[in-house]
Parts: C-alpha cells; sequence; structure tokens
C-alpha cells in the first residue's frame, strides 16, 4: 500500500492515494471510534478499492496523547448520555472538511463516502441524517443513532434512495446489537437503500465483516461508473504482432498470404512460420501445434479476433468480394466509425477486416456500441463506381 503524507486540513489525517489513475478520486473517509486516532483505521486501506483516496481522520477531542474522541459521554441513572455539543462541533468539523478534501485532492464531490467505526459510525449516521447530498453513501460498524440528531434530520424525501450499510457484531460490549437492530429499524421507516448485517464479532472489525464493507464500497463505485486507470510505466512499448496456435502450418501459411497479403519472412522447420507486411521481423507468428490439437472453446478466454486495416472502401470491396468467391463465410457490418469483415481462418481463429469510415458525412468520432447491416450490393457497387460512398448514417 502506498502512502504518502498530506496537506493540514481541519483535520489531522492520513492519506492512502488512489492505486489507479483517476482525474477525481471517489473520496472516502475513515472515522476511528472511541480513544483512538488516524492510524487505527488505515490498515484496513489495502481492502478497500483502489480507486479511492482514502484519508482516515483523527477525532478532535483529545483524551491523551494517542487517544482521541469524537465526543464525550457520561453515564446516569443508568444511561450513556452523549455529549450533544461536542458531537455536533465534529459533525459540523467533518461537513468543512468534506468541501476541504474534495478541492485540495481534486476529489469527485459526489463520490463521497464514510466508513465509520464505533463512535465513528454514530458521527457518519448523523451526517447522512443531516446532509444526505453531502455523501454517495456510508457505512457504519457497530454505532447508533443518538436521540439528540432527530431534530436536525432532513425531511425523508431528501434521503430517497441514499445507499447505507450497517453492520454490527453479535457480541458488541460497547454498543450493544440491539442498538445496531435499532439503526435498523430507524432507516427501515425511510426511504433509503439499506444494508443491514450482523457478525459474530466483539467491538472490532473482523475480516468477514471488513470484506462485506469492501464488496459493498466497490459496487458503489462500479454502478456509479467510476473508472481508473492503471499508471503508465516508465517505458513506452507498442503492439507489433501476435502468435497464434494452427493445426496445420503450410495450410495457414498460404492462408494468410492469400487473404490478407501478408508475406513470408522465415519458416522454422515444421513448427514455426514468420509472416509480415511491414518492416518487422513478423507481424504474425504461427506455431504448428499438430492436427489432432484441439479447438479453443467459443466460450473461453482468450484471443477473440486479430484485425487489419484496409487503406480504402476499394481495397474493402475487393477484400469482401475475393473471400465470398473463395467459399469463406463472411459477415459484414457498418460499425459507424468503420465498416468490418468477421470471419475465420482454417483452425476457427476469429479475423476482421476493416476500413475506417469516419471520413463519410455524418460520421461519428466514436463508435457507441451502434451495429448496421452492410449488404453484399452496397459493397460490391463500390467496384463498379470507385467513388467513395457519400451518405448519411440513418
Amino acid at each position: 500500500m502506498q502512502m504518502k503524507e498530506a496537506p493540514k486540513l481541519s483535520f489531522v489525517y492520513r492519506a492512502r492515494p488512489p492505486q489507479v489513475s483517476i482525474a477525481h478520486p471517489p473520496l472516502l473517509l475513515l472515522l476511528h471510534t472511541v480513544s483512538g486516532n488516524e492510524g487505527d483505521l488505515l490498515g484496513m486501506a489495502d481492502e478497500i478499492d483502489e480507486r479511492f483516496l482514502v484519508l482516515s481522520i483523527r477525532a478532535p477531542f483529545a483524551q491523551s496523547p494517542g487517544r482521541n474522541i469524537w465526543f464525550g459521554t457520561e453515564r446516569a441513572f443508568g444511561e450513556v448520555i452523549t455529549n450533544f455539543p461536542q458531537m455536533e462541533h465534529s459533525r459540523e468539523m467533518l461537513v468543512s472538511f468534506i468541501k476541504e478534501a474534495c478541492k485540495e485532492f481534486r476529489a469527485d464531490p459526489e463520490q463521497v463516502y464514510l466508513l465509520g467505526f464505533g463512535q465513528g459510525a454514530v458521527l457518519a449516521l448523523s451526517l447522512v441524517l443531516t446532509a444526505p447530498e453531502m455523501l454517495a453513501g456510508a457505512v457504519a460498524i457497530g454505532g447508533q443513532v443518538v436521540p439528540e440528531i432527530d431534530s436536525l434530520t432532513v425531511p425523508a424525501e431528501r434521503l430517497h434512495g441514499f445507499p447505507l450499510m450497517v453492520l454490527h457484531g453479535r457480541s458488541d460490549g460497547t454498543y450493544p446489537v440491539a442498538l445496531g437492530r435499532a439503526i435498523s429499524s430507524k432507516f427501515s421507516m425511510l426511504p433509503v437503500h439499506l444494508t443491514y448485517r450482523e457478525y459474530s464479532m466483539g467491538h472490532f472489525i473482523s475480516e468477514e465483516c471488513l470484506r462485506g464493507a469492501a464488496d459493498w464500497l466497490k459496487d458503489r463505485l462500479d454502478a456509479a461508473g467510476v473508472v481508473g486507470v492503471p499508471a503508465p510505466p516508465d517505458y513506452s512499448s507498442r503492439l507489433a504482432g501476435a502468435q497464434i496456435k494452427v493445426r496445420n502450418l503450410d495450410r495457414s501459411i498460404a492462408f494468410y498470404m492469400r487473404f490478407l497479403g501478408l508475406r513470408l519472412a522465415e519458416r522454422v522447420g515444421k513448427g514455426y512460420a514468420f509472416l509480415t507486411n511491414n518492416e518487422l521481423h513478423h507481424v504474425l507468428g504461427l506455431r504448428n501445434v499438430g492436427a489432432n490439437a484441439p479447438a479453443a472453446l467459443a466460450d473461453a478466454t482468450g484471443m477473440h479476433r486479430l484485425r487489419f486495416e484496409l487503406p480504402d472502401q476499394v481495397s474493402f470491396a475487393k477484400a469482401y468480394q475475393t473471400l465470398m468467391q473463395a467459399g469463406i463465410k463472411v459477415t459484414a457490418l457498418d460499425r459507424t466509425v468503420y465498416w468490418v469483415l468477421h470471419f475465420e481462418d482454417p483452425d476457427s481463429n476469429g479475423l476482421e477486416l476493416f476500413w475506417d469510415a469516419r471520413s463519410l458525412p455524418g460520421r461519428p468520432m466514436l463508435w457507441q456500441g451502434r451495429e448496421l447491416p452492410l449488404e453484399a450490393e452496397k459493397i460490391l457497387a463500390i467496384l463498379e463506381s470507385p467513388l467513395q460512398i457519400k451518405e448519411s448514417l440513418p
């Protein structure tokens, strides 16, 4: 897990940056339990989706060195009384911190999540009830809803569809499981999307509990379409070809020379052949695995198709005509950004010949999943009148 020191904001915190490249990362704030600090929950970050910017926050009220609380409590007449002014102070600081962190780290303000444990869960639930628009979801582990927050709770319609996960230990001695069930009952009467689970644990976060929370958070990002890409290496590369397995080397050499226009660059006995169409030693390597080699399963992972580009419409039409006259089954499609011919080699490896059609009027720059039929008559008409077809998409 990569860690780094981060700029000072209204809370003391420690950060785990996103582990992928993402312009505006989703933000996850970790809120520890009573008598904790910003390091308590940070070990969880390795289990949290790599797209998150994770900030683990230290509560503002110090009990002793390294031990902090979000609010004080005291017992009176057998009940635990919350120092609500202190809790409100922490809640207001959290509101400010979210705004600061989104600005400082360029995080996505539409993808802010809380994960609170114990007192941190109490604080997280209070923010859900009072400022749900600031959050995209929250996880509360081993906490409660304090009754004092009711006077500040927003109208129910503002909570419509809010994603909330509540997790509780059946043996929790700090926040008994009855408090978790009370949370479930309260939010079940509100129009939130509630997930409630109990685990065989005390006032701690078990591996199973953490896994459930991490999976739930990942699902939220997936549902929101949050995309991150791995950071590139400090060197460059380019795709320079492919190698495939064939049953009959001579047959495959002839096929790729005849229908794809490749030339034989080198042959190594009966085992290997290398073909090219440029200055590279080869763009396609053929490995002979014998006549009895099993075919790849259609739904198995592996190569889907090899793609070869044609320079113009006339070449596209000539390729179509050549394949059809040879009795090869061909599917022709107009995918808006390119015209494509799909067929197979003698070993059922998928092949694609395409012509970039974006120069035609009305054509988009991105595919967007559109696929139209491409009739034989339309393709072969190009050979009769080799001027580029000028039409727009329907």
